[in-house]
């Protein structure tokens, strides 16, 4: 899966529903391995290319949802008091910089202290600092120490709860060096989910530790991995900001497609926009380009501009966009802006192709052809001619989106097969002069399948450019 947007690709957020005896051991460590992937195929193809890999264009959001988290008692008041001073969590300005949410909640005091480790083990450990959480999402400051001689890669930061019914919530974050190096390194990672579940109880944070070497990576088993893990206490009772929330319930129609605007609900970790497209819509609609929201910031600067990175479906169809928030500024007035939707004839959803010969016999349109890239046997590699979607000064870098497969497909005798998502990847090249992405795809198969193979796209770019401003506040 890919992002619609470069910015997108920071986080990567992902939400589990589990019953605690239905998650055994293989299935974090299935998780963890997902996480692992994710991080290997983004490094790979940054050294290959000159962009990063593609990481999930959008998150799947089950209605479950984390209690709001107390920390040790009695310290939300008193860190709350301290506003403008991040005292102990100073270490956290550099990675916050730029990220107006997590600035403006520290700034203002709007955070919960937590201060729990989890013990050095192989020489590695972490401690959760503090969390900053409201009724839609959390963020977790966190500091992981390696006093090993060697890098480490991360994997899924996992929240888990003791109770026989509780929820496990994972979320991933962009692989980098900086976060693997040796030493002391302070992390921010989000978690998000839907309104209306509040599980009571003791909860376990963990994190996985793997060396960054070719045998402890390409391993089957857990021998070279380090889990660690957290105890955390939290309160549904405790004094964690509720947040506003303001029905909408405003439709738009965007070159002759329709999305109604349901609610928004404007807490510490962000500004949550849900909303549902148009079931008689002529086109599958797969996101909005560029949306962002104006808000009116009365200060030096008259508006501030706070954008998404993040798109998450819900079980009932509808989809929620997460913004930016400035929580210095609870009352000002906001837009929310679109330029468009990246929508797709319904009749032009099947892709066709024929992996011998090396050619597309149906797609939406000519743009799409086999990359030059050789393919490893079990692999597909397509490549998008960018052509004017992106200008030559960037300009146009709004409209780049991934082109999605969905993981079920058939071969030429109609069997069905299942792709490895998790391995899948994309790359930036501009040979014959002509900008070009390629997406890269895991069969789940070295086989050779009969031939040809019949795909479903479930995302493509194809933006459809009407600009639209609603007040939203």
């Amino acid at each position: 899966m890919y992002e619609a947007e470069e910015k997108a690709l920071r986080d990567y957020f992902g939400v589990l529903p589990a019953e605690s005896g239905a998650v055994p051991d293989e299935a974090l460590e299935r998780a963890v391995r997902s996480g692992i992937g994710r991080g290997r195929a983004r490094r790979t193809a940054a050294r290959r290319l000159r962009a990063a890999a593609g990481a999930a264009a959008a998150v799947l959001l089950l209605l479950f949802a984390l209690p709001w988290l107390s920390g040790r008692t009695g310290e939300l008041r008193s860190s709350r008091e301290a506003p403008l001073s991040w005292g102990s969590l100073e270490k956290y300005r550099a990675v916050a910089e730029g990220d107006i949410t997590v600035s403006s909640a520290l700034d203002s005091g709007q955070y919960t202290r937590i201060g729990s480790s989890s013990g050095e083990k192989n020489g590695y450990s972490f401690t959760v600092d503090a969390v900053i959480a409201d009724r839609r999402g959390m963020i977790v400051l966190y500091t992981t120490e390696n006093r090993t001689e060697e890098k480490v890669q991360i994997g899924g930061f996992q929240l888990k709860g003791k109770s026989p019914k509780a929820i496990s919530l994972i979320s991933y974050s962009g692989w980098s060096e900086e976060e693997g190096r040796i030493g002391a390194v302070p992390h921010l990672i989000r978690i998000n989910w839907a309104d209306g579940y509040q599980p009571k109880g003791d909860w376990t944070a963990s994190l996985t530790m793997t060396p960054d070497n070719a045998a402890a990576l390409s391993a089957s088993s857990s021998k070279y991995r380090t889990v660690l893990q957290a105890p955390i206490k939290l309160d549904p009772a405790a004094d964690i900001a509720s947040g506003k929330v303001r029905r909408l319930d405003k439709e738009l129609v965007i070159g002759g497609q329709s999305l109604t605007l349901e609610q928004a609900y404007y807490g510490t970790t962000g500004i949550y926009l849900d909303y549902m497209y148009g079931k008689d819509n002529s086109k599958q609609l797969f996101s909005a380009i560029k949306p962002t929201i104006t808000e009116e910031s009365g200060g030096k600067q008259p508006t501030t501009e706070l954008t998404s990175s993040t798109e998450m479906y819900r079980t009932d169809g509808g989809r929620t966009l997460i913004f930016e928030n400035d929580n210095r500024n609870a009352n000002g007035a906001m837009e929310l802006h679109i330029l468009g939707l990246q929508a797709l004839d319904k009749t032009k959803l099947d892709l066709v192709v024929d992996t011998k010969r090396q050619r597309v016999l149906q797609g939406p349109d000519d743009k799409l052809s086999f990359s030059e890239q050789p393919a490893a046997k079990g692999q597909l590699i397509l490549s998008y001619q960018l052509g004017q979607l992106i200008g030559k000064d960037g300009s146009k870098q709004y409209l780049r989106y991934g082109i999605n497969l969905e993981e079920d497909y058939t071969d030429g005798e109609g069997k069905r097969h299942r792709m490895d998502a998790n391995r899948s990847s994309s790359s930036y090249s501009g040979s014959s002069g002509e900008e070009r992405q390629d997406f890269i795809y895991d069969l789940g198969t070295a086989a050779e399948l009969p031939q040809p193979l019949t795909f479903r796209i479930s995302s493509y770019p194809s933006p459809v450019l009407e600009a639209k401003t609603i007040r939203i506040r």
